[in-house]
């Protein structure tokens, strides 16, 4: 059996989505094209409704390719008819092709999968995946012989009433996500940089996003599993020979290959999460122990007077939470790991770059002087309608800083134009600042609404037309 990936979206999409491969693997299941596949998994994309169009319309090319005789997909027409088999796992009877969905997609739109005959299922959950391809392609011998112990790659959320919000997907304690690492996936990493989430989900609720929606409110691993990975990234790469291939970036990828390492063998981590910057463990009193530990971290090296007063704050635990960050905390545990390699981390929120993290970007070697830092809009008035709980005055602050603190910084951004309520003043506040920071980089987003978030119910004002000059005028500034 053949089956085909198609992943949209963030850096956490991909890690998902190598999660995923490998677990198909493990069930012998052979990787080709979108042509030749048996079954066809999509790590979906939320973020604007632009991607969910463009997923309906691969599956009505895929369901055209593979029978021509229907490509009506009405669920009233007879000639798409679903049945439930004995599982009761919804199967498309009209077409050879298995599609199933998962990542971040909201309540509305896996009604609408559902109906074209798509199957979801959460992220994480390889139990459940497993059953809908043992049930589409009865029998299947191998795939009990092929599949891991359960415990060691399946991830089952619980779904929870979320106040105010409506549903929301959570982890227990024990549903974090697990280790993904070199040693246990075919063909990863697929490029000079690995990924490591240090959490998932959000509560930062801005109106017009809805991952909190699709991924739950924060959640964060803890730091022994993250320097696990991290350790087994950086074995994995210095056992390697020759130059690392090179991969494809991801739909809506952040480019880190302006910063390139002298060497091509060199090792690029990043850090995912929402907001690294509210990244937080319970239990603080680890942290000492992870410091002296020298099977978790080696000694810190002598002669490093400007990282100091970091240092002590770490090895005292910190239990002042205004001395120092857990974020930090990590980035100093992860700095003094042996290897040749460099950390990176994304995403940021301007309401949390506390100065104890820009001090750590800028003192410590083995931390990529760069931050993605979205300013969103450049007027107050509209960050107020985004629930973006900083000002433009303090957001130039923090720019400030960075700039003082950080030598050779690369600071990116993002940037939605077309927001309701945006008016032309709005938007020339917007292009002041561009201008006046500088950015080496801006992603620039046309405004999406998306049914479920705060901001869905203000309309969809400003026409696309409008919302395309705007993109253009920012896309000439920042990424000439």
């Amino acid at each position: 059996m053949k089956y085909y990936l198609w992943v949209i979206g963030c850096q956490y999409n991909e890690w998902d989505g190598a999660r995923l491969r490998h677990s198909l693997d493990s069930l012998g299941l052979q990787e080709s094209s979108d042509k030749e596949a048996d079954a066809i998994v999509i790590v979906a994309c939320s973020v604007r409704q632009t991607a969910v169009d463009r997923i309906f319309g691969h599956v009505k090319n895929w369901n055209h390719n593979t029978d021509h005789n229907n490509t009506d997909l009405n669920t009233d027409n007879p000639k798409t008819s679903k049945n439930k088999n004995s599982n009761g796992i919804i199967e498309q009877l009209n077409n050879g092709k298995l599609i199933l969905i998962t990542g971040c997609v909201l309540d509305t739109d896996k009604k609408k999968f559902t109906e074209k005959g798509i199957q979801f299922f959460n992220s994480g959950d390889f139990e459940t995946l497993k059953k809908m391809i043992v049930c589409h392609s009865e029998p299947f011998s191998f795939v009990q012989g092929k599949l891991r112990e359960e415990s060691d790659i399946c991830v089952i959320p619980s779904e929870v009433e979320g106040s105010s919000y409506g549903k929301i997907l959570r982890f227990t304690q024990d549903d974090s996500p697990k280790n993904l690492t070199p040693n246990n996936l075919k063909n990863y990493p697929p490029n000079a940089c690995s990924y490591v989430p240090i959490m998932i989900g959000c509560n930062n609720f801005c109106s017009y996003c809805a991952v909190p929606y699709v991924r739950g409110r924060e959640r964060s691993r803890s730091m022994e599993e993250i320097i696990a990975d991290v350790k087994s990234i950086i074995k994995y790469h210095s056992s390697q020979k020759g130059d690392l291939p090179a991969g494809k970036a991801g739909s809506y990828s952040m480019d880190f290959s302006a910063d390139k390492p002298a060497s091509k063998s060199k090792i690029e981590i990043i850090l995912l999460g929402q907001n690294v910057n509210s990244y937080s463990i319970t239990d603080r009193s680890v942290i000492p122990h992870l410091m002296r530990n020298p099977l978790i971290v080696p000694a810190c090296r002598q002669g490093r007077d400007s990282r100091r007063s970091l240092s002590r704050a770490l090895t005292r635990g910190g239990n002042d939470k205004h001395e120092i960050s857990d974020f930090t905390r990590l980035l100093m545990i992860l700095n003094n790991l042996d290897g040749d390699f460099k950390i990176g981390f994304i995403s940021n929120h301007p309401k949390d770059m506390s100065n104890d993290i820009i001090e750590a970007v800028a003192t410590l070697p083995k931390i990529k002087k760069q931050i993605h830092l979205p300013l969103q809009s450049g007027s107050d008035k509209i960050l107020k309608a985004m629930n973006r709980p900083y000002t433009t005055k303090q957001y130039l602050q923090i720019v400030k800083n960075l700039k003082f603190k950080i030598q050779n910084l690369k600071l990116t951004t993002d940037v939605i134009v077309g927001f309701p309520g945006e008016s032309k003043a709005d938007f020339q506040k917007t292009v002041k600042i561009m201008k006046k920071v500088n950015f080496k980089q801006a992603y620039i987003n046309k405004y999406s609404p998306r049914v479920g978030t705060a901001a869905f119910k203000l309309g969809d004002p400003i026409p696309w037309s409008e919302k395309q000059r705007r993109w253009r005028v920012l896309n000439n500034i920042a990424n000439k």
